[in-house]
C-alpha cells in the first residue's frame, strides 16, 4: 500500500476538500476529528473505504443504508 500523502495529487485532495467545504466541514472539524477516538476515525474511513458501493443504493426510506450513513456523519460529535 502507497501512501496517501504522497501518491495523492493535490488537485484531488483539493476537491475533496471543496465538496467537505460545500458540505459545511470546516477546518476546525478537520481538527476535531484528528483528535477523535480512534473508533470515530475507524468509522470515518470505513465509510469511506465504502463509499462506492453506498452510492449505488437508491434512498427510498428513512431506513435505507445512506441515510443512516449520512445521520452518522452528520450527528457524530467529535468534541
Amino acid at each position: 500500500m502507497g501512501s496517501l500523502i504522497t501518491d495523492t495529487p493535490f488537485s484531488e485532495i483539493g476537491a475533496t476538500l471543496e465538496i467537505l467545504d460545500h458540505l459545511g466541514v470546516g477546518r476546525e472539524d478537520l481538527k476535531k476529528f484528528r483528535a477523535a477516538a480512534p473508533e470515530v476515525q475507524q468509522q470515518v474511513a470505513h465509510i469511506f473505504k465504502c463509499a462506492d458501493s453506498a452510492t449505488r443504493i437508491s434512498v427510498t426510506s428513512e431506513n435505507t443504508a445512506p441515510k443512516k450513513l449520512l445521520k452518522l456523519v452528520t450527528s457524530v460529535s467529535l468534541a
